[in-house]
């Protein structure tokens, strides 16, 4: 038998002719000046580091198991001691600080080492994260380049094998041995940042110019010079002696210099090299303090971005290194991974990769669910296409719908099969969306009108002691200016509203484009009246939120002695802030409860239509009870004057204002009327 040996890798047996013994390869620059320069005493790097660490440090892990089979989903584990030690590596730290220290190494000098603590030929029962400064590689030989690693301390050595060490590094073009740090690469910014700051302070030193000149009548000798100088450094330098004037007397004169408007520009210079170094290190600047591009929208932006752009592929390449480092010693099959769904900044970017499966209409449900990152499903392997999508001119048999839907009672409700009730809620998707446009705006505008009221009636107030917020805002008046500037929007909803409850009830879909043919819903009287009062209504439950604020404002203010103009610039502050979540969480709810209360109304106007039924959304934050409604009232519709009983609460229509906030909010269910199944298209 022949048997195959390992041969010497030709490229590392040069490397490694090249080094003289086997001593230990060093760093080019030591890691330690570069931890001192960078991030000791640059605040951009301190900041760019932190970003990217904190936001890897705050990810959750999660163990799944690989499955033999490949057309079985991994298998999620829930309590194993690996996920035990990835969550508490050691006795000093949690899995926050462990990894935010293990990133901001590699971050700042390009390399991090971790070790591994434990019985021999056992799982290891602790995780460190080593100095880089005191690591240092041990080369080998050709057939292994890396022999193991060294760590220094005050004269002590210890070595590594290379299995006990994870070294995590960056990619360097020039280095075999270790990777290239971004403060390497940053070098000439961060001087220039450490020189622009000596140059700052030397300037608020002398008021923001220079010196200029101590003209004396005939000569001085050394010791007259020296006192001279001395004199004028401590009565006129610094920010201390800022205005104050010098005496002169003997023939001495003080001759000022100017500064230029180009020498007093240092704070643009110090804002072109911090977005160097931010573009180094792949972080948004408006995300560590630029106030230029610090818009809201902006900086939702810039935080996306850093995930996706630069902490993600932090995550990923320590997933796979954990993987092929520690994973193997806990069994085959395990897979540690970390919970992307968890991260705020790409709930976003969850919703759209949701909705792209939604509208891919040309896929099995079981292809979507896995595209979305969700277990298959029993009978899931079918295509769903809306409604809608028929050819032109055809009109199916009643045959060719029993195939087509799946059922075949005749006293099914036309709306329960799954494509349709999807193809509905999609329609009822595109009108909430229709109505949020013209809304935010004028939320908007609502909301500087109110601050604009708030600061009128602040200017009145002399002291805050005893203040209370009805002081200053009055309820009912903030509803009725509400309701004055909101109610056009309301009617124009509800009518376009309850126009499609007829549509529906006829089964068909709404269309935004163009009003549908013989459709004629009329808002009576006492609709209108209805309406004004749930407009007036709205008005009280959102503005109970503004005194709300107040209050905690107030209180805070007398707490800490602070002055009427700063209680009111604070006010201001808050309005500006909360005005872009809340016109957008004021349009979604206030959206949802107009389109369903006039939907309502429209199957009521609609002949035959006496049940209705509860659609939830086809979102994956859907409240589990508002799912279980739909199965409920699917097999059960209710009458339409009856209330849904959701979470023990007794609706009328999803949004209603009869339901707390926790039924109510951001909520996107709406109803369907119970038609039955129509007979020859």
């Amino acid at each position: 038998m022949r048997f195959f040996k390992k041969k010497a890798n030709p490229v590392y047996q040069t490397i490694l002719m090249s080094l003289l013994g086997n001593n230990p390869i060093w760093t080019k620059k030591e890691i330690a000046r570069l931890t001192e320069a960078g991030y000791q005493n640059c605040s951009t790097v301190y900041s760019c580091v932190n970003e990217r660490a904190g936001g890897a440090a705050g990810i959750p892990w999660v163990l799944y198991r690989k499955t033999i089979s490949k057309d079985t989903r991994k298998e999620k584990i829930d309590e194993h001691p690996l996920i035990d030690l990835i969550r508490r590596p050691n006795p000093q730290e949690g899995q926050s600080a462990f990894i935010m220290k293990t990133m901001a190494f590699y971050l700042i000098g390009g390399n991090s080492y971790l070790t591994r603590v434990g019985p021999e030929n056992k799982p290891p029962l602790e995780l460190y994260s080593i100095r880089p400064d005191r690591m240092k590689v041990l080369p080998g030989n050709a057939m292994n380049p890396i022999r193991g690693y060294r760590y220094t301390v005050s004269g002590n050595k210890n070595d590594f094998s290379n299995e006990e060490i994870l070294h995590l590094k960056m990619f360097h073009p020039l280095n075999d041995w270790y990777g290239l740090s971004p403060i390497e690469v940053a070098a000439k910014e961060v001087d220039i940042a450490a020189m622009s700051r000596e140059w700052n302070m030397k300037l608020l030193q002398n008021d923001c110019r220079p010196p200029g000149g101590i003209v004396v009548e005939g000569k001085l000798d050394d010791k007259q010079r020296e006192l001279i100088e001395k004199r004028f450094t401590e009565r006129m330098a610094g920010y201390k002696n800022v205005g104050r004037p010098p005496v002169l007397e003997g023939g001495i004169k003080w001759e000022p210099w100017a500064i230029t408007p180009k020498d007093m520009d240092w704070l643009n210079s110090d804002k072109v090299n911090m977005r160097k170094i931010c573009s180094i290190y792949n972080v948004a600047p408006e995300l560590i303090g630029d106030a230029e591009n610090k818009t809201y929208s902006n900086y939702q932006e810039a935080r996306k971005a850093l995930y996706i752009e630069a902490i993600l592929p932090d995550m990923d390449f320590l997933r796979d290194e954990f993987n092929n480092w520690l994973s193997p010693a806990f069994g085959d099959r395990l897979y540690l991974d970390y919970d992307r769904d968890s991260i705020e900044a790409l709930k976003e970017e969850q919703s759209a990769l949701y909705k792209r499966a939604q509208e891919s209409n040309f896929m099995k449900l079981n292809e979507k669910r896995a595209m979305v990152g969700l277990d298959e499903v029993p009978e899931g392997d079918v295509i769903y296409m809306p409604i809608s999508m028929v050819p032109v001119g055809y009109s199916p048999k009643k045959e060719d719908e029993e195939k087509r839907f799946g059922f075949k009672s005749k006293n099914k409700s036309f709306w329960q099969a799954p494509e349709r009730k999807e193809a509905l809620w999609n329609n009822f998707v595109l009108r909430i969306k229709a109505k949020e446009k013209p809304f935010i705006p004028l939320a908007e505008e609502y909301m500087k009108e109110q601050g604009k009221r708030i600061q009128k009636a602040l200017k009145d107030i002399y002291t805050i002691s005893g203040l209370e917020p009805a002081g200053i805002f009055d309820l009912e008046a903030e509803a009725k200016a509400y309701q004055k500037k909101f109610i056009p929007w309301y009617a124009d909803a509800a009518q376009r509203a309850g126009e499609a409850g007829l549509v529906v009830s006829k089964g068909d879909l709404y269309s935004l484009e163009s009003k549908p043919r013989g459709i004629d819903f009329e808002m009576t009287p006492e609709l209108e009246e209805l309406l004004q009062e749930m407009v007036f209504n709205s008005g009280t439950t959102v503005n109970e939120t503004m005194i709300d604020i107040i209050l905690r404002d107030i209180k805070r203010a007398n707490t800490e002695g602070w002055t009427v103009e700063e209680l009111a610039q604070l006010i201001n502050h808050q309005v500006d802030d909360f005005m872009p979540w809340r016109s957008r969480l004021w349009s979604r709810t206030e959206g949802v409860k107009i389109e369903n209360w006039g939907q309502l109304e429209g199957y009521k106007k609609a002949e035959f239509v006496e049940k209705k039924g509860w659609l939830s959304a086809f979102a994956p934050d859907t409240r589990e009870t508002h799912m279980a409604a739909d199965a409920q009232y699917s097999e059960n519709p209710i009458p339409l004057e009856e209330a849904f009983i959701i979470g023990g609460e007794s609706l009328q229509y999803p949004g209603d204002p009869a339901g707390s906030a926790e039924n109510v909010c951001n909520c996107l269910c709406s109803t369907y009327p119970e038609v039955m199944e129509l007979q020859g298209g």
